[in-house]
């Protein structure tokens, strides 16, 4: 055997009286960690949500844009022919009133001094520009 005792080890050896420990107070962990992992997947439970409630909102919106890009303009046109009346043009044509506009037209150009006016009709258009025949 490679393993051996002196002869009388045992009854030589001295026994020693085990020394009492003060009684200790006893830490549960578990409550106070309890708390911090609700609080962490309340938190990553609203970040999620609100991503998804951004995402579906962004998503309905472009999903409307779309839509309109692919109805053509004389579809529009169709349909407000089909769907505007007399007071709906009435409304429209309202705000704007030949007298008035004759008279903000006259407003203005008594506002106008002479050398403004013939500085502006001095000046050149622009190649691009769209001059009106009249």
């Amino acid at each position: 055997q490679p393993f051996s005792l002196p002869d009388h080890y045992f009854e030589t050896l001295e026994i020693v009286t085990p020394v009492e420990m003060p009684t200790m107070r006893v830490v549960h962990r578990k409550n106070r960690l309890g708390w911090f992992k609700w609080a962490v997947a309340a938190c990553l439970i609203g970040f999620v949500g609100t991503t998804a409630l951004l995402f579906i909102e962004n998503d309905k919106s472009n999903s409307i844009d779309r839509q309109l890009e692919k109805v053509s303009d004389q579809d529009i046109v169709d349909y407000l022919q089909a769907h505007t009346d007399t007071f709906d043009n009435e409304t429209i044509l309202a705000g704007f009133n030949e007298s008035n506009a004759a008279e903000s037209l006259q407003e203005h150009l008594n506002e106008l001094s002479l050398p403004a006016a013939e500085k502006y009709l001095q000046q050149p258009y622009p190649e691009n520009e769209v001059v009106p025949n009249q």
